[in-house]
């Protein structure tokens, strides 16, 4: 991804602004390398890469907007995308409240590209997966995951003088070992495959395995619990869904509508949405092109704000301006929303967090996480892959499932500790470790 290919879409792009005869034009362009190594029952059974071009191109004349997609950047492909784009904006009806395509700003570059990860061979996948296996196999169990590698480049540009171009790479190691009748999780990410702890996946992928065989009977009820990181990430994508974009909060259905400056959770919880944050080094502009800000959306447990695209900013005749949250135009009737979480982390440590818990449960993660009730912010879900007692500061041994039903605003209004420390999660999320009181379970399982 060099120079000469960023100067090759931004011409291909303004062919295209050159050519249109809508009023206004939007386009995205996109190259990408995927690779991907899957491995279960401690083997290597998959091994796939490919290579990818997408195109999308909108259109505007008199407020009615057109929107086509193509899988290739030949010129032949951009031309029909084009006038496909048209066709479907002149039969549209006008949307009234469009204020037309934004005219973006200065970008302020992330840095997000490695090269030795966009480089990264099958052999050097195959490489990590063989020390898990290793470590897995002295203790008769077995590990399952991924890993994988890619590196992107993305150009959007539009007849209004919008130009920003960005590339990165990724790179994700991620496990579940199961050991009899016990299971364990772990995983790391990074733009830079150099970065990854493979070390401590391993560790922990292992370790909590061979730790939750022969899980003891459990009630439900309300325990206290110590979050993993990776059980907070879980929580937190469809928390953000719900509450976090505008459009959500201007329709009335986000637990922050009417409350912005009201105190929605505990004291101890700051979110904001962060791109820059130099964990997770995310795209610096949204998909029209517009800068994408720093927002502050939980401040100290009050409400502090949510993100906007161009398009519902616009609705506030004059009150909110874009924050850099657009999703690609094929999906914006979902409107903005958050692309880099970052929850700010405290004073202790995870050792302090589950010393300081007479009784209770170490969670390492949810899944099968659901939304039952989205102006509470009611999520319910399942705990997995390393549940344990907690009993007079010590972990005592393993657990059944458990199932939760929660609402997360109130169960962080509990939370009387985070830690230092904090971990990527799904690339996308920065989270600590967290203790929260009287975590709400409202069934068991038999595994």
């Amino acid at each position: 991804m060099s120079q000469d290919q960023r100067d090759q879409l931004e011409r291909l792009a303004d062919t295209v602004l050159a050519a249109s005869e809508a009023a206004e034009t939007e386009i995205m362009l996109a190259t990408g390398e995927d690779y991907l190594t899957r491995f279960a029952n401690n083997q290597i059974h998959q091994n796939v890469g490919s290579r990818g071009a997408t195109a999308v191109i909108r259109t505007v004349t008199d407020r009615r907007i057109g929107v086509a997609e193509a899988e290739s950047l030949e010129a032949d492909a951009l031309r029909e995308t084009l006038a496909r784009a048209q066709e479907i904006a002149a039969v549209r009806p006008p949307l009234e409240d469009f204020h037309g395509l934004p005219t973006g700003g200065k970008v302020r570059p992330v840095v997000a590209y490695d090269a030795p990860t966009a480089a990264c061979s099958p052999r050097d996948r195959a490489d990590m997966v063989g020390a898990l296996v290793a470590v897995a196999k002295r203790r008769k169990a077995e590990a399952a995951g991924l890993v994988a590698t890619g590196a992107e480049e993305l150009l959007v540009a539009n007849s209004r003088g919008v130009r920003a171009w960005h590339r990165s790479t990724s790179a994700r190691f991620q496990t579940v070992v199961t050991c009899g009748d016990g299971s364990g999780y772990a995983e790391d990410q990074s733009f830079a495959l150099g970065n990854l702890d493979a070390k401590r996946v391993i560790r922990d992928g292992v370790g909590k395995a061979a730790r939750s065989r022969k899980p003891h009977p459990i009630d439900g009820g309300e325990y206290d619990v110590v979050l993993e990181p990776a059980a907070v990430g879980s929580l937190l994508p469809l928390f953000s869904h719900i509450g976090f974009g505008a459009k959500a909060f201007q329709e009335g259905r986000s637990f922050m509508s009417g409350r912005l400056g009201q105190k929605v959770t505990g004291d101890r919880i700051t979110i904001a949405d962060n791109v820059h944050h130099t964990k997770l080094r995310g795209m610096p502009f949204d998909f029209e092109g517009v800068p994408t800000r720093r927002v502050k959306l939980i401040d100290r447990g009050t409400a502090a704000g949510v993100v906007w695209d161009s398009y519902l900013a616009g609705r506030e005749k004059g009150r909110r301006a874009s924050t850099g949250h657009a999703l690609p135009p094929t999906y914006a009737s979902y409107g903005a929303m958050p692309r880099g979480l970052v929850m700010a982390g405290g004073g202790d440590s995870l050792r302090g967090l589950i010393a300081g818990t007479e009784r209770g449960l170490l969670v390492t993660r949810f899944h099968y996480v659901n939304v039952a009730e989205r102006m509470k912010a009611v999520l319910t879900g399942m705990t997995r892959d390393g549940t344990f007692r907690i009993e007079n500061g010590k972990v005592t041994h393993p657990v059944h499932n458990l199932r939760f039903t929660e609402s997360v605003l109130e169960a962080f209004g509990r939370a009387d500790g985070l830690t230092r420390m904090r971990r990527v999660i799904d690339g996308r999320l920065l989270c600590p470790a967290m203790r929260i009181r009287a975590f709400r379970f409202t069934g068991t399982t038999g595994f």
